[in-house]
Formats: C-alpha cells, structure tokens, sequence
C-alpha cells in the first residue's frame, strides 16, 4: 500500500509553520486576543477548514465546560463566533478537549468530548473518565449534546478524532487510567463506536494524543457486544 502523511496537529503546531500577515507578530506564552481584544478563551482544542475559513473550538475556561468557536482566515487574527456547547442536557459535569469533524452522510458536524463530573459542593473530579457526543446542522451554530458513556466499557480521557479519506472516522482516547490510548473506529454516522482498532502506547501513559496518517487499519479487536 503506498504510503503517504496526511499531517493533523492542534493549533500550536499549526501556527508554527503557518505564514502570518503582512507585519504580523506571533509571540508565544503571551496572552493571546481576539479580534476585538479580548482574551482567547479556547484550550486544548482543533481546528477545522471549511470553505476557506479555519473554525477553532475549544474549551472555555469558565469553570463549566461550555465549548467555544473561533474563526480564522489566516490562522493568526481569530473572531469569537459563539459558545457553541452551552449545557450537557440532563447530565451534570464538565468536559474538555472537544474535536469536531463533519459527516458528508448525515451532513451534521459532530464533536466528540472528553466528559467529568462535578461534586454536589462544586468541585471538578476526574473519575468518570466518559466520551461525549454532539452535533449540528452548521459548523458554527448550537451543538446538541446527545450524552456521553464509556467505549466499550474502557475509560476515556485525552481524545482525538480523525477522519480518513474515505469518510472512516475514528476515536482516540487515554484509557486504564491514562495507561493506554484506545482507537476505535466509529460507526457511519460517527455518533457511537462501531469496533475497537487498536491500543497505541500500552502502558506508557501518554496523554493528548494527536493523529497522522501513514496507513489505513481495517482489523478490528473488538465489536459492541463481542
């Protein structure tokens, strides 16, 4: 099979190689603002194209969890669009790292998340360990959290999404308490987990994980209900 690199990175690496505006300064581990001077309030987040614009959503830092958007021709002056994860429906909690691909089929977007709880006095705590799922009709409008669970039973924390040429999506997530990262493949409508792939770095506990391609993967080590 020929190979070839299809590069995928977060926003850091992406700002590195990217080729600022006419008089343009990039400083790093300074504040960085918006258009309209205020603060980027989106970490741990990704970034996707459509149409000529570069759309990046992260997490907002409020202490709830909300997800924001961010808009971008250069990848250097970026715009507030809108907080477009406001609430978890019924559940309570917080989520962070949220990614978001787009489903040609369905023609939806879809942001998968990983999700924690909060305690009854307000505390964040780390020991749900749960993937979320959202969609909507448009790239930049009001996402519908659809909940969360574990993938097949395993913890899920750091996540990364990835969609390949062919329109196969998958799903990597830190799980056995970080030990391990777990790809699953999802189903075609991207919204839950058809099969589990692989488990990259078992044992290492390696977190954040970010995806290139370098060859497709088609066997499967696990299936819902197998």
């Amino acid at each position: 099979m020929k190979r070839f690199f299809k590069a995928l990175s977060l926003l850091p690496f992406i700002v590195a190689f990217a080729c600022p505006g006419k008089g343009a300064t990039i400083k790093p581990a300074q504040i960085w603002t918006d258009t309209t001077g205020k603060n980027i309030n989106a970490s741990c987040g990704s970034i996707l194209q459509h149409a000529g614009v570069y759309y990046w959503f992260g997490e907002n830092r409020d202490g709830r969890g909300h997800v924001t958007c961010y808009s971008s021709t250069n990848l250097q002056d970026w715009t507030f669009r809108k907080m477009v994860l406001k609430n978890l429906g019924d559940e309570t909690g917080f989520t962070e790292r949220p990614k978001v691909i787009y489903n040609k089929k369905t023609k939806q977007y879809v942001m998968w998340m990983h999700k924690e709880g909060i305690s009854k006095d307000g505390v964040r705590n780390y020991r749900e360990a749960r993937a979320a799922v959202a969609t909507c009709k448009t790239i930049d409008g009001d996402y519908r959290y659809l909940g969360s669970f574990r993938p097949l039973g395993n913890m899920s924390r750091d996540d990364y999404l990835f969609k390949d040429d062919d329109g196969t999506a998958y799903f990597i997530s830190a799980s056995n308490e970080n030990a391990d990262l777990k790809m699953y493949r999802l189903t075609d409508d991207y919204l839950k987990i058809d099969c589990e792939v692989t488990t990259l770095f078992k044992g290492q506990y390696r977190e954040a994980p970010v995806l290139f391609k370098r060859k497709r993967h088609t066997e499967c080590l696990y299936r819902p209900g197998s």
